[in-house]
């Protein structure tokens, strides 16, 4: 009988033993991907600003060429387009 319990016991440390390693390999691993996560959000915000700064510049130029006159008439940035139009029906 203590022969089956030191065997039954030992199969349960090592059991133990085996899901110890395999969660701290499951840990390291969660550690890398959280930092390729890190990276790819920072990279995502980056795009994020440089789109929003492309956007203000293209309606600030936008902008600019219909208060200069030199719109293509699309520009609805102070609703030239449709004094326009109004002033060509008349």
């Amino acid at each position: 009988m203590l022969t089956y319990l030191t065997i039954i016991t030992t199969i349960l440390v090592l059991t133990q033993v085996i899901r110890l390693i395999q969660n701290s390999l499951h840990l390291r691993h969660f550690r890398r991907i959280e930092d390729k996560n890190d990276y790819i959000v920072a990279v995502w915000r980056k795009f994020e600003r440089a789109l929003a700064t492309w956007e203000a510049e293209q309606a600030e130029r936008a902008k600019a060429a219909c208060r200069a006159g030199r719109g293509d008439g699309m520009e609805t940035c102070c609703g030239c387009a449709g004094r326009k139009e109004a002033a060509a029906e008349d």
